[in-house]
């Protein structure tokens, strides 16, 4: 019994640490997936397509005739979109997209998972803003680390005004600097 929850307890904590991460990952690439067989059956509406124009700045270039199919994903605005088609006009890249909503959701309803999760402070409607932080802490001390130097052991004497020896040999002295030392030019 004391074996089965040790193994439920420790399965739990994995989830814990990276499940959640996979978990989304994959949601994502379904929906990715789901938007690209949309795109590839062209089930969706002109009008639906959004234009993007990117300046193209390339020597003996020709203008395409027509637009053709191209894949790929971006994010604009917090909004993704899927590339459908693009054309090459003059000195301008047209590129008609779609926007995918199912990946949009996800990654907005990963981003509010991982700031509770995290504490880091949404806003309420009553509150003042908090400036935006990052999801992911780093693996560090809460405390600043004191940056010291080690000093020679032969002017140590000289400094204190007694040799430090302890059992013949020199005992190791760590001063803590407040700042960076200036910079040796020659």
């Amino acid at each position: 019994m004391r074996r089965a929850i040790a193994i439920s307890l420790i399965l739990t904590q994995l989830f814990t640490l990276g499940g959640y991460r996979l978990l989304f990952r994959s949601f994502e690439l379904r929906a990715d997936r789901r938007m690209e067989a949309r795109i590839d059956a062209s089930r969706f509406e002109e009008s639906e397509l959004k234009e993007i124009r990117v300046p193209v700045n390339l020597p003996y270039h020709s203008d395409w005739a027509d637009f053709e199919r191209y894949s790929g994903t971006v994010e604009i605005g917090g909004v993704h979109y899927n590339y459908v088609k693009r054309r090459l006009v003059k000195d301008t890249m047209v590129l008609l997209v779609l926007p995918n909503s199912d990946r949009t959701r996800i990654t907005h309803a990963r981003e509010t998972f991982y700031t509770l999760v995290n504490d880091l402070g949404l806003s309420d409607e009553g509150r003042e803003s908090i400036p935006p932080q990052k999801s992911v802490k780093p693996f560090q001390s809460e405390y600043p680390v004191l940056h010291a130097i080690r000093l020679p052991e032969a002017p140590m004497g000289e400094i204190v005004g007694h040799k430090a020896r302890s059992e013949g040999r020199a005992v190791d002295c760590w001063y803590a600097v407040p700042h960076q030392p200036p910079e040796c030019r020659a």
